[in-house]
């Protein structure tokens, strides 16, 4: 009896949903707010599902309605083909605070584009934390931090097509996700530890039945 009382302890523990792993976190000291239009980027090579991503942002005054993409590719040609998610929200705190964007996505290897257009009359109230360098990166094994980018002028019809420049500055938002290939979780080191004893209890409890009979 106690042994199915605990296959059924760890049935349930190895059914909980693992908790999120930093796939990309930039953290560090406020140096100023960047208005205009701009973006972050990273690569991974492997799959992670469950993803949420969050900016630092925060305005002078006012609410600014704000538009946020992730896409596979920005600047000369890019359509909304390289689009992989896209939100509309408004921006009203005044203190600088990570703001979630995007949450349940499920992203595959390749490289990803996070670009932030501010829009109304007070666009450019609107600031997107940047920090003093160097910023406090950390990233998931086989995921790497790109440059960022700036642009400066009238924003195309489809903002992440826009000529973007280099950015000095790295600016502060958080990646996290479940590690996975296309979507399937992989199993954590508890997991399979759950999973191991479970086999093992299934073998003695097998052992156990025959023994009597």
């Amino acid at each position: 009896m106690f042994q199915c009382r605990l296959a059924i302890v760890l049935i349930l523990a190895a059914a909980l949903p693992a908790a999120a792993d930093t796939i990309v976190s930039v953290t560090g000291t406020n140096a100023f707010g960047e208005t205009n239009l701009n973006y972050v980027s990273w690569t991974q090579t492997g799959g992670f599902s469950n993803v949420s991503i969050a900016a630092d942002l925060f305005v002078s005054s006012g609410t600014v309605p704000t538009n946020a993409y992730l896409t596979t590719q920005v600047g000369a040609g890019t359509t909304v083909a390289q689009q992989v998610a896209a939100t509309s929200l408004s921006i009203s705190n005044t203190v600088p605070a990570l703001t979630t964007l995007f949450t349940g996505l499920t992203l595959n290897p390749g490289t990803y584009y996070l670009v932030i257009n501010p829009t109304g009359p007070n666009a450019g109230n609107l600031e997107w934390q940047a920090l003093n360098n160097p910023a406090v990166v950390v990233t998931a094994n086989g995921v790497t931090l790109n440059p960022q980018g700036a642009f400066f002028g009238v924003v195309p019809a489809y903002p992440p097509s826009a000529a973007f420049g280099g950015k000095g500055n790295r600016f502060a938002f958080s990646v996290a996700g479940t590690l996975g290939i296309f979507g399937v979780p992989a199993l954590s080191t508890g997991a399979m530890v759950v999973t191991g004893v479970l086999l093992l209890l299934s073998g003695l409890l097998l052992v156990r039945k025959y023994a009597r009979a």
